[in-house]
C-alpha cells in the first residue's frame, strides 16, 4: 500500500539490524535528481555515541515505521562509510530550509518539509511543503496547534504542497545545473518570459546565471526584454559566451538589443554585433545606437510591416503571412515607394475587408501622422495620445521611413515608474 511520509518524521528514527542490534539514528536521506520524482538511494545514519556516519542503501531496508527502521538480514554488512557525491541531493543540506523556484506558481518560496512516497519497493521524493504546517511539524507542535485552532475556529492551518516536477532547488551547495539542464529547461518551458524575469530578480547571482544559461536563445531574449534593470540585463548577457550572447541579441527587438548594448563597453558591443549572423539585423542595431537618448530614434524599432505602393492587396497579404510572425506589432502596414519614402498606411482591418485585386496605393490612408527621428519622446507620447494611435512611424527630413514607435515604449521612456511596474 502506498504511504506518504514526511522527511522530518523520518529524521531521528532509530535504526536496527534484522537481529535487533541498535545501529544509530537517521541523519539524512539521499536522492539523485534524474527524474521528475527522484528515487531515494539511501539513508544516512550516525552510529551511537557520536560514531561514524554511514550510508544505508534503500534496498536493505525491510521495515520503515515512524520512529523505527529495520534492515534485512544482510543489511548491516552492506552499510558503508558516508561520502559526499556531487551528483546526489542531500535533502537536509540541499532542499530543507532552502529557497526553491516554483515553476508552476512562478515564484520563489522556502521549503519547510519534504513529502516522500513509500510504495514498499521504492521511495520517491514527491512534494515539498512550503506551508506553516511544515514548520509546526518540525517543531513538534503540529498536533497541539491543530487541536487549539480546531477547537477555537473549527479549522486547521492549510497544507501547501508543491509537486517536485515543478520545482528547481536553489539552496545549499545545490546548483540548478545539478538538476541537469534538460530538466531545468523543461520545467521553465511553460513560464511566460515576464515571470522568468521577475524570478531572476529574486535569485542570487550564481542561481540566476545558471538558470539563464539553460534557456533557449529565443526565451533568453524575451526574458531580457522583460527585465527593467539594465545592470541585471548586462550581467545575464555577460554570463554566456559571445556566440550565444550574439544569438540572444538577434532574437530581441532591435531597439531592446540596442538599449542593452549601449550599456556595454564599446569593444564588447562591437564584438557582439560583428558576431551576429544576420548582418541586416546587426546593421539595424548599430544604426539605432547612433540616436541621441530621449529622442524618437532612440526608442523606435526597425521591425515593422512595409510594402511598396505598386503591389496589390493580395500580394500584401502574402507578405504579411510571411513576415508577421517575427514582428511584435502588426496593427498597421506602412506603404513606401522605391526610395523608402513613407506614402501611407493601412490598418489590418482595412487589409482584410478590401478587394484583394485592388492596388495598395488606391486604398491606403495618405494622411499619415509621423515624427522625426530627432523629436523628443515627450512629443512622441503627445502625438500618440492626440491621434489615438498604437504605433507611430519615424522618418528623416526627406520622409524616409526609419522605424516605428509602439505606445508602450513611448510611455515607458517618459514615465519610468510605468516601466518598473
Amino acid at each position: 500500500m502506498d504511504v506518504f511520509v514526511y522527511y522530518t518524521e523520518l529524521v531521528g528514527s532509530r535504526v536496527y539490524s534484522h537481529y535487533g542490534r541498535y545501529l544509530g539514528r537517521v541523519k539524512d536521506i539521499i536522492t539523485r535528481a534524474e527524474e521528475f520524482y527522484p528515487k531515494v538511494l539511501k539513508f544516512v545514519i550516525r552510529a551511537p555515541f557520536f560514531g561514524q556516519v554511514l550510508d544505508v542503501p534503500w534496498e536493505v531496508i525491510r521495515v520503515l515505521e515512524k520512529g523505527k527502521v529495520i534492515l534485512v538480514p544482510e543489511g548491516e554488512m552492506l552499510m558503508k562509510q558516508h561520502r559526499v557525491n556531487p551528483d546526489e541531493i542531500e535533502l537536509e543540506f540541499d532542499i530543507l530550509d532552502m529557497q526553491i523556484l516554483d515553476t508552476n506558481g512562478a515564484k520563489v518560496v522556502r521549503v519547510n518539509d519534504i513529502h516522500l512516497l513509500n510504495t514498499g519497493n521504492e521511495m520517491r521524493l514527491a512534494h515539498v511543503d512550503v506551508s506553516f504546517r511544515g514548520i509546526l511539524r518540525r517543531l513538534g507542535y503540529l498536533h497541539f496547534i491543530d487541536a487549539i485552532t480546531n477547537w477555537l475556529f473549527s479549522t486547521k492551518f492549510k497544507e501547501q504542497l508543491i509537486a517536485w516536477k515543478y520545482i528547481i532547488p536553489l539552496g545549499g551547495h545545490f546548483s540548478p545545473l545539478k538538476l541537469k539542464l534538460p530538466l531545468v529547461t523543461e520545467r521553465l518551458a511553460d513560464l511566460h518570459p515576464a515571470d522568468i524575469a521577475d524570478i531572476m530578480e529574486e535569485l542570487a547571482v550564481h542561481e540566476r546565471q545558471a538558470i539563464f544559461s539553460s534557456l533557449d536563445v529565443e526565451t533568453a531574449g524575451e526574458t531580457l526584454e522583460e527585465i527593467d534593470n539594465p545592470k541585471l540585463q548586462t550581467e545575464l548577457l555577460g554570463s554566456v559566451n559571445e556566440e550565444v550572447a550574439s544569438d540572444i541579441l538577434e532574437e530581441m527587438d532591435p531597439d531592446e538589443a540596442a538599449d542593452i548594448l549601449s550599456d556595454l563597453p564599446d569593444d564588447v558591443t562591437d564584438d557582439l554585433i560583428d558576431a551576429m549572423e544576420d548582418k541586416e539585423r546587426a546593421e539595424d542595431i548599430r544604426q539605432l545606437m547612433t540616436h541621441e537618448e530621449g529622442t524618437a530614434g532612440s526608442i523606435m524599432t526597425t521591425e515593422f510591416l512595409a510594402v511598396n505602393s505598386a503591389i496589390t492587396l493580395s500580394q500584401a497579404l502574402d507578405y504579411i503571412r510571411k513576415e508577421a510572425k517575427d514582428i511584435e506589432n502588426t496593427h498597421y502596414m506602412y506603404v513606401i515607394n522605391d526610395k523608402e519614402v513613407l506614402l501611407g498606411a493601412l490598418s489590418l482591418k482595412e487589409l482584410i475587408i478590401a478587394d484583394n485585386e485592388l492596388n495598395i496605393k488606391s486604398i491606403m490612408e495618405k494622411r499619415v501622422v509621423s515624427v522625426k527621428y530627432y523629436d523628443s519622446v515627450k512629443l512622441v507620447t503627445e502625438t500618440l495620445g492626440k491621434y489615438n494611435l498604437t504605433t507611430l512611424p519615424v522618418v528623416d527630413d526627406a520622409g524616409h521611413l526609419l522605424g516605428v514607435i509602439q505606445w508602450k515604449d513611448a510611455v515607458e521612456a517618459v514615465y519610468t515608474d510605468f516601466a518598473e511596474d
